[in-house]
């Protein structure tokens, strides 16, 4: 049921980030080229909006454990070493996504109270980053999950549980 959640939540946020970029790049390049303006502001939406959208994309990449990873040792271990490989590693990746939010809210907090926004549209940076902490936390959760139940990963071609 949770993991049904995540992927709403986050699949709708990353469609519709995906969409508004492909919608202002149309725009942008119609205006430039048709017309010759150019969207005021353009480039910098299109990075505050990549950001979030990378943001958005690694709880669902979490989720489906599609993370790059390399199997030198896969070979050689059994099965249950690999179960227990693929836990500490999960236990690793939560630690480290749980530090890195944790920086970020810090980071967001500061930016919030310093007021700091882009230069061309003004954009407040405190929500992007805010909404990447929260973002890293769920995928920290999700590693936590993971590394405690492994069949819980969802496969990415048919979205059930493994």
């Amino acid at each position: 049921m949770t993991a049904r959640i995540v992927r709403l939540l986050f699949g709708v946020a990353t469609g519709s980030l995906l969409a508004a970029m492909t919608l202002l790049t149309t725009v942008d390049v119609a205006g430039r080229y048709l017309f010759n303006r150019p969207l005021r502001g353009a480039f910098e939406l299109t990075e505050v909006l990549m950001a979030a959208l990378i943001f958005a994309a690694l709880p669902l990449v979490t989720l489906r454990s599609e993370h790059i990873a390399v199997d030198l040792l896969d070979a050689w271990l059994g099965p249950k070493a690999r179960r227990l490989q693929r836990s500490v590693i999960q236990l690793a990746c939560a630690a480290v996504a749980t530090v890195l939010a944790w920086v970020m809210f810090m980071q967001a907090r500061q930016t919030a109270v310093d007021g700091l926004y882009t230069d061309a549209l003004r954009v407040p940076l405190s929500p992007i980053l805010y909404f990447g902490a929260a973002a890293m936390l769920v995928a920290a959760l999700i590693h936590l999950v993971l590394a405690c139940r492994p069949d819980m990963a969802v496969d990415a071609k048919d979205e059930t549980p493994r």
